[in-house]
């Protein structure tokens, strides 16, 4: 029994490393609480045990898999940017050019249930909608770059995505990009990407 207990504390201790505390020392013991300890992305030992169930550690190249996972985030986090820097906000805000093909996609449907959801809800406000759509995709890309309230981006960023995609459900190029991107949001947020390398984990958000 003790010898097991030593084979979990030193898979605890290691992987405490991997996801980015600087030192660890011997007489260090698993922590009930990350509020008392050092700035890093620590884990109880209760979480140690449940990685020990599933197999061993992550093994990783050049990164650790916090680390990566970052990465994959503030990948998707430049996309949705990218997606709002080549949108022609002029057209979008003066002349309603990105609502009026939305309602002309929307009238084309073949489920008709996504023309009834269009004329309900984007139709009778046009301009909000057209705020609502721009603004949420710069406010998306900033929150995954940054990693400020990042589950509510990879949420919202999720969502979004599974709506452009039903819009679009007869363009497979279309579809490939938001089926993508709603992956990768999908393995984010269940792989709690904001562990490091973001505000989140800075200011202990999450």
């Amino acid at each position: 029994m003790n010898a097991e207990r030593n084979d979990v504390y030193t898979q605890w201790v290691s992987t405490k490393r991997d996801f980015g505390c600087e030192s660890v020392t011997p007489a260090e013991r698993p922590p009930t609480s990350c509020a008392t300890g050092p700035p890093c992305a620590e884990l109880t030992y209760r979480q140690i045990s449940v990685i020990q169930l599933v197999g061993a550690r992550m093994q990783t190249v050049w990164l650790t898999g916090a680390e990566w996972l970052a990465v994959l985030r503030i990948g998707l986090g430049l996309w949705w940017l990218e997606s709002w820097r080549h949108k022609d906000r002029k057209g979008w805000f003066e002349r309603g050019t990105g609502i009026a093909w939305a309602a002309d996609v929307a009238a084309k449907h073949k489920w008709p249930q996504v023309k009834k959801g269009f004329d309900t809800v984007v139709a009778p406000r046009p301009k909000v909608m057209a705020y609502v759509v721009v603004y949420a995709e710069l406010a998306l890309g900033l929150g995954l770059v940054v990693g400020f309230l990042t589950p509510v981006a990879l949420v919202g960023g999720l969502l979004l995505n599974l709506l452009y995609l039903v819009l679009m459900i007869h363009d497979w190029a279309e579809q490939g990009q938001n089926a993508m991107m709603a992956l990768i949001s999908l393995v984010a947020l269940l792989a709690m990407s904001w562990q490091t390398w973001s505000l989140d984990h800075a200011i202990g958000l999450f």
